[in-house]
């Protein structure tokens, strides 16, 4: 099966620097009329839209004009009682065995990247063999764990993709 997918990383949240957010539904910043076009030109105009069902990717689809399907399953990893604190609070005891093995320890109340990895695989595995391409407006968790599965990258290396803010990428498989 040959798929193409166009992965879109949203605009820098409206949040103070230095919290820890993923799940929480947060705004962006509006994208200037220049970037926008700069990004059509990037895309393909005829495609299968989906889009997080977050206020900060479906701002940045919606900007763009495209009409999509919203699916929780392409949300950002959830920190659970992590969201919204300053990362540097959070306690040592909670963070470094995270830190240390983000793959499969999971926040108190959160998920672990694995679980996101197998929640985003989900939504890839309903992907039929399609003339059309693939566009994915998303967050850089789920910008990661397809590109781990559709180049055979083992989870634990996935942050050593940087993923910013209006990245788009092209992959295929």
């Amino acid at each position: 099966m040959y798929m193409e997918i166009y992965l879109v990383r949203h605009a820098k949240p409206l949040i103070e620097k230095g919290i820890c957010y993923g799940k929480s539904d947060i705004e962006a910043e509006m994208v200037t009329v220049e970037k926008l076009l700069e990004l059509k030109t990037q895309l393909p105009t005829n495609a299968i839209v989906y889009c997080s069902n977050l206020k900060r990717s479906k701002q940045l689809a919606e900007q763009l004009q495209y009409n999509f399907t919203e699916d929780e399953r392409l949300q950002e990893i959830n920190f659970g009682d992590w969201e919204l604190k300053k990362w540097d609070e959070i306690p040592e005891i909670e963070i470094n065995p995270w830190m240390a093995n983000f793959k499969q320890v999971a926040p108190p109340n959160g998920e672990s990247f694995e679980t996101l990895h197998l929640r985003t695989l989900s939504i890839l595995n309903t992907f039929q063999n399609n003339t059309l391409p693939y566009i994915l407006f998303t967050h850089a968790g789920v910008i990661r764990s397809i590109n781990c599965w559709l180049n055979n990258i083992e989870l634990e290396n996935a942050f050593n993709l940087k993923v910013e803010y209006l990245d788009v990428i092209k992959l295929h498989k």
